[in-house]
């Protein structure tokens, strides 16, 4: 579209620059010169098109009017070296009308581009965000909580308007104040963060501990954590494993995770396989590739389940499959030896190379099964290792465009 549009733009410039140029008298552009001051005129307008557009995202019209202004000045002292090159003269009025009506005739017939260019994609979801904070800023400014918070969010995040920590901790102080469990959640994030406000762990612990009790998910999860870690307060495994249980049964697919590390290593509670292999498959079974991983590992060394190489295989390509590296080495060291599958020193190549990306141990593994390999069967395994990348790659990018 960029390109389609740069070219409609010079040759329009260029048609109207011919003709306005014949219309005026005394200047006869011909077909080189109108091409050249034409291409370098709307590339120049490009620039400050792309520039004005970043610079004013929020006043598209602005921009516009900048675009204008300096692509007008531009064609102006351009059209003037040209004439003079020419060994002719041309008047100031003749050049600033031949340039208006070239930037103008550009905007009207080639929009996609000069002060419009920042509206392709930025400025109708600009317009969207600005609409938003507008709203959330009247209710917030009449006392409403759930508006206080989302405009935190607004300014934390830089939606609708221009990212601002300090502003964003202000609001949520305002929600959190009146028990706003969302607000006491993000302004413990602020706190540990450093973000808007000076770091303060143990004041980031308390504000989430304020949301925890309210039933917040994310504020339960992260306050275990800090129990956990001894982060902001003392250490202490039983309190971290009942925040995140709770976190757990709200549903927080990451608390199920812990909870599950938490039994299979006896912290804050009696060791037990087998409530840690029920936690981990509920989180497993909603695509958690930390939990697929270890749910493998249960099954490949049979810990607190009956020892099943096929099972392990499953649950290893599901997390692999996600880019979760220590499965991809687990996943070539069951082709590679023929563990719940048939050997197969392609595959098996294949999935250590991906996990080399971040696992040395598998660039050995990988090193070491090249031998045995013929080099088609290196050439193919590289081949699917690239694919396999792709695949990954693409089921990313397509989870992060998700609503």
């Amino acid at each position: 579209m960029l390109i389609l549009g740069a070219i409609v733009s010079i040759v329009v410039g260029m048609v109207l620059l011919l003709f306005l140029s014949r219309l005026i008298g005394r200047v006869q552009f011909s077909l080189n010169t109108a091409f050249w001051c034409s291409f370098i005129g709307h590339i120049f307008g490009i620039i400050c098109g792309a520039i004005t557009g970043f610079l004013f995202a929020y006043h598209l019209a602005i921009g516009i009017i900048i675009t204008v202004a300096i692509g007008w000045a531009f064609m102006t002292v351009l059209f003037q070296i040209a004439v003079r090159s020419k060994g002719e003269t041309l008047q100031r009025w003749r050049a600033a009308v031949l340039s208006a009506v070239v930037i103008l005739g550009d905007f009207v017939v080639a929009s996609p581009l000069s002060g419009l260019l920042c509206s392709i994609n930025q400025a109708p979801q600009t317009n969207v965000a600005l609409t938003e904070f507008q709203q959330y800023k009247t209710k917030a400014e009449q006392g409403v909580i759930d508006a206080q918070y989302m405009l935190g969010v607004c300014y934390y995040k830089g939606k609708g308007v221009e990212k601002d920590h300090e502003e964003g901790v202000r609001w949520f102080c305002k929600a959190a104040e009146q028990g706003d469990a969302d607000a006491q959640y993000m302004l413990g994030r602020c706190y540990n963060e450093g973000a808007g406000v000076e770091k303060n762990p143990t004041t980031g612990v308390n504000w989430w501990r304020k949301a925890a009790e309210q039933g917040q998910a994310d504020a339960q999860f992260n306050l275990a954590y800090c129990y956990r870690n001894g982060t902001g307060t003392d250490k202490n495994y039983t309190e971290a494993l009942n925040w995140f249980r709770k976190a757990a049964e709200h549903g927080a697919v990451d608390a199920q995770y812990m909870v599950g590390v938490c039994y299979a290593y006896g912290e804050g509670v009696e060791q037990s396989y087998p409530e840690s292999l029920k936690w981990l498959r509920k989180a497993a079974d909603q695509g958690y590739a930390n939990a697929q991983a270890v749910l493998g590992s249960s099954y490949y060394n049979g810990k607190g389940v009956e020892q099943n190489y096929a099972e392990a295989v499953r649950w290893y390509r599901k997390a692999a499959e996600q880019g979760y590296a220590s499965a991809q080495d687990d996943l070539g060291i069951c082709y590679a030896n023929g563990d719940g599958i048939e050997k197969d020193y392609v595959e098996a190549y294949a999935w250590y190379d991906l996990a080399s990306k971040t696992n040395k141990e598998s660039a050995v593994a990988r090193d070491q099964i090249e031998k045995k390999m013929s080099p088609q069967q290196v050439l193919e395994a590289q081949k699917r290792s690239k694919e396999f990348g792709n695949k990954i790659e693409n089921r990313s990018l397509a989870k992060d465009a998700m609503p």
